[in-house]
């Protein structure tokens, strides 16, 4: 079941300042960063691959040359 990233999608009350709540706001918040990092990590890494692949490509076309 994918969540839907809403921390009252289920339509129920909440008590906004209770102790469950607050946890599910931390953990939220938590995976945000998460998921911010990683995408942070990929895009380094994604660069750090073109930069290597570009290298190729010459060395390549040198070589057929």
């Amino acid at each position: 079941m994918k969540k839907s990233g809403k921390l009252n999608a289920d339509g129920m009350p909440k008590l906004l300042t209770g102790d469950v709540f607050h946890a599910r706001i931390q953990g939220h918040v938590a995976e945000q960063a998460r998921l911010q990092s990683e995408h942070e990590r990929r895009q380094v890494q994604r660069e750090a691959h073109l930069v290597l692949m570009t290298a190729w490509k010459e060395a390549d076309e040198a070589r057929k040359q």
